[in-house]
């Protein structure tokens, strides 16, 4: 079953207005916001904890970062050369975006979490000259071109490889390394500019207009609907530097956003500290991404701040895909309806569309979709996953109803073969998590059968408490009639390894 959002309120539209094929520079995004500097500069533009800078502060910002490129030659400041930021949240790193957008140097992004040395071999890898990260930060070995004392950062030379940047090529991203090393996966301007466009006129103005995202710019999440849409729009965006639960609730009380955007660790933590519903009350819708939102947790959430949490599904390769926004009994566990534009499938083994209500693969076509991956082997990846045909084949594994509001039942990863059967290790977890004294659960496979084709079994790994014993965790997986030929393994951990968005990071747990 294929559905497609071509409408909005009602009225319909002639395709992705505004979204060209032709790159720009500067950029439509940099030059809306710094048309917005030149209308309004003493508008503000980002808040954070403890200040607020303007329009005419972030474009000021954003030319001293222009004037750092600049002044280390031509190597590293002519135009179209990519480039790197390594920053946290806050307005070095906006206006570091900003400046490379508005001269047309392409950026790959990397979180604040990884070390600042992987972050610059990754980055020379896929083709990036030079490199920004805070000025007082753990070196990194490279050349240190430039420094900026007013915003804290410095520039390093990195010596290119070959990358695969094109013209246009506005930013890349890590994907989430939940099941597979991360990718970089480079999005076009067009494509940046379509999801800016249309979540906006999905959610509406005056919503897209005042954000606060609490999860790092590197990602897409935050950057493109949290940050760079409401900048597009002459907005506010409220900027935390993390995630935590009491620095959400000050910069909420101080900026009265209308859309918050946070991850299923942050509703958790908030549903555990000391309610505050007063912060959110200007608040009109939460979003939840990254991972999925148990009903447990939602909740939680609902009896701490009489709030239900919506859901902006998407990903590193597509952006937002769908939304929604209220919540009702019936659409609790769905994650929306597509964004318009885009158009998702629910495929079966053959890659066909399955009727409403089957189960199969999400497949999704859509204007803002990543043109590539630069990490290595990024062709073959891209191919497998379909980019190189102007899709994106998920791995989520869920279904459509009949009005097209889409469902998610995991991932594809989740079915294993192993010993001549497919075993559904989501099936396993359950069993397992089951246990009253079982915190966290995870089943992955581990090795290879002879001749490749098959896992030569499955690594239960298992956060407990004190006195859960190995026998008791193999009882409850004998109890889904595995079979001999299935080997088990189990291993105890302190605590389960998860990304900042709260998935369990599973090749981790393979190795």
């Amino acid at each position: 079953m294929r559905r497609r959002r071509d409408r909005t309120n009602g009225r319909a539209t002639t395709g992705p207005e505004r979204v060209e094929a032709a790159p720009r520079l500067p950029s439509r995004w940099a030059a809306a916001v710094l048309e917005w500097a030149e209308r309004q500069p003493g508008a503000t533009a980002l808040a954070g904890p403890e200040e607020a800078s303007s329009y005419g502060e972030l474009r000021e910002a954003a030319r001293q970062v222009q004037s750092l490129l600049e002044a280390t030659g031509r190597a590293v400041a002519g135009a179209g050369l990519a480039g790197a930021l390594a920053l946290p949240n806050g307005l070095p790193f906006v206006a570091s975006l900003l400046a490379a957008a508005a001269s047309g140097r392409p950026v790959a992004l990397f979180p604040p979490g990884l070390p600042p040395a992987e972050a610059a071999r990754q980055a020379q890898e896929a083709g990036a000259s030079w490199l920004l990260l805070p000025l007082e930060g753990e070196p990194t070995g490279r050349p240190v071109l430039a420094r900026s004392e007013a915003l804290g950062l410095r520039l390093e030379r990195l010596e290119a490889g070959a990358g695969g940047w094109r013209p246009g090529d506005l930013i890349a991203q890590l994907t989430s390394g939940a099941e597979q090393a991360p990718k970089l996966a480079v999005r076009t301007e067009a494509a940046v500019w379509n999801e800016i466009v249309d979540f906006a006129a999905d959610v509406g103005r005056e919503l897209a207009r005042s954000t606060l995202v609490s999860t790092s710019l590197a990602h897409s999440y935050a950057l493109i609907g949290g940050t760079m849409t409401p900048l597009a729009l002459g907005g506010q965006a409220a900027v935390a530097p993390a995630p935590e639960p009491g620095e959400v609730l000050a910069l909420a009380r101080r900026c009265r956003p209308a859309l918050l955007f946070g991850v299923p660790a942050l509703y958790q933590r908030l549903a555990e500290a000391e309610p505050d519903p007063e912060a959110f009350r200007s608040v009109v819708c939460f979003l939840s991404a990254g991972a999925p939102l148990e009903r447990p947790l939602h909740d939680a959430f609902q009896r701490a701040y009489g709030r239900r949490v919506g859901q902006d599904y998407g990903s590193t390769e597509a952006g937002v895909i769908a939304l929604r926004l209220a919540w009702s009994e019936e659409l609790d566990a769905s994650a929306g309806r597509p964004v318009r534009h885009r158009e998702v499938s629910v495929v079966g083994r053959d890659g066909e569309p399955l009727p409403p209500g089957q189960v199969g693969e999400v497949v999704v076509r859509s204007p803002a979709l990543a043109r590539a991956y630069l990490s290595a082997g990024g062709e073959e990846r891209a191919r497998a996953a379909g980019l190189d045909r102007g899709l994106w084949r998920s791995g989520d594994v869920g279904w459509l109803d009949a009005e097209g509001n889409l469902f998610l039942a995991g991932r594809r990863s989740q079915f294993v073969r192993v010993g001549g059967r497919e075993v559904d290790t989501r099936a396993l977890e359950a069993a397992v998590a089951a246990h009253p004294g079982v915190r966290e659960v995870a089943a992955v496979p581990f090795g290879r059968a002879p001749g490749g084709e098959e896992a030569a079994g499955l690594r239960v790994v298992v956060a407990a408490a004190p006195g859960v014993t190995r026998a008791e965790v193999l009882e409850r997986c004998r109890s889904l009639d595995l079979g001999e030929e299935v080997p088990v393994e189990v291993r105890f951990l302190p605590a389960l390894p998860r990304s900042a968005a709260g998935k369990i990071l599973r090749p981790l747990l393979a190795e």
